[in-house]
């Protein structure tokens, strides 16, 4: 039996509600766009049935940062895995393999056939490069739903900051709908706004550090303001 009863903020939440075959989360630091990630990839996971891949910019990033946090909430979800060193992978007992590859090495983005996919911190690299290794892994999404509810579907994520980065720009913002403009109050009473555009098949969630306040240090939200 796995846990259901994870917290998610708001974004987080509208995020994996949403069936968009492709989606954006851009935020600010703190905003908890790398919680997001493992949350995101058991639900493609579990959706789809098929392999999928999450990918950082470097070898370091996946060591130190990802790994750690994909493995911690498996492990409190409850599901069944094992980690196998060569190649990069997690096996989750009834539902496939979760490939983890390093962005900065096209190579390792090469060869796969995948129903899913995730990149993090694509805005360190130059929009130029962000296009390939997005379009690369496009190319990869070849394994369609074998879940009833979403046959034949296919997803594809990715997390960076959205103001002024032009790769953002170019697959979210450009023509985009502005879908709704909703206002919110943190846990400490201070309003934030958050924003949802639309277009096509693609759907950027704008999110706040405000929002997931609950997991930061007491005073540091406010900090922020006072600075």
């Amino acid at each position: 039996m796995y846990q259901t009863d994870i917290p998610l903020t708001d974004s987080q939440f509208d995020i994996i509600k949403s069936d968009s075959k492709f989606k954006g989360f851009g935020a600010a630091y703190k905003a908890g766009k790398t919680d997001l990630i493992p949350k995101l990839a058991l639900d493609y996971l579990f959706k789809t049935n098929q392999n999928g891949l999450i990918a950082e910019p470097t070898y370091t990033m996946n060591e130190e940062l990802i790994k750690p946090n994909i493995e911690s909430y498996m492990t409190k979800v409850g599901v069944r895995f094992k980690y196998y060193g060569t190649p990069k992978n997690w096996y989750v007992t009834d539902f496939g393999n979760v490939l983890l590859r390093t962005m900065n090495n096209r190579a390792s983005l090469e060869g796969h056939n995948l129903g899913w996919f995730i990149v993090d911190e694509i805005d360190l690299f130059p929009t130029e490069k962000a296009l390939e290794i997005w379009n690369i892994l496009i190319s990869k999404l070849t394994l369609g739903s074998t879940v009833k509810e979403y046959l034949d579907k296919t997803y594809g994520c990715v997390v960076a900051t959205n103001e002024g980065y032009k790769f953002m720009y170019s697959q979210f913002y450009k023509d985009a709908i502005e879908t709704y403009v909703q206002h919110y109050t943190s846990i400490d009473g201070l309003p934030y706004k958050r924003r949802t555009l639309q277009r096509d098949e693609y759907e950027l969630f704008i999110g706040s550090v405000m929002e997931n306040e609950r997991n930061l240090p007491p005073g540091y939200v406010q900090m922020l303001i006072d600075n």
